[in-house]
């Protein structure tokens, strides 16, 4: 059922829907060959997919954010920095041991 004051689109797309469902019900029930459009009644219409992304926003429904696919690339980079610190690190102190057995060598 679709009430007054909805959209345009979002009505013709129920149309549409309802239509095809009912046509696929009626060619369901009968053992005539199938016609060029139950042939191709599961690929989308032109317009259909803007339709239903228009009736998922009627219906409340959250899209997927955004920022979704960030999430393993934010761990790798956070990984990826850590690790650069831990290797830094080593390298200051392998440093600092060089330079003490230098002068421990020199005698100063």
């Amino acid at each position: 059922m679709v009430e007054a004051n909805s959209d345009p689109e979002v009505v013709t797309a129920l149309i549409l829907r309802e239509t095809r469902e009912a046509a696929a019900a009626r060619a369901a029930h009968t053992s005539a060959p199938k016609t060029a459009t139950m042939r191709y009644a599961h690929m989308p219409a032109r317009g259909q997919a803007a339709a239903e992304t228009a009736v998922a926003v009627e219906q409340g429904r959250p899209d997927v954010p955004a920022s979704a696919p960030s999430g393993p690339w934010s761990m790798q980079l956070v990984f990826a920095a850590a690790l650069v610190a831990v290797l830094l690190a080593v390298w200051v102190a392998e440093r600092r041991s060089i330079r003490r057995a230098k002068e421990g060598l020199h005698g100063r």
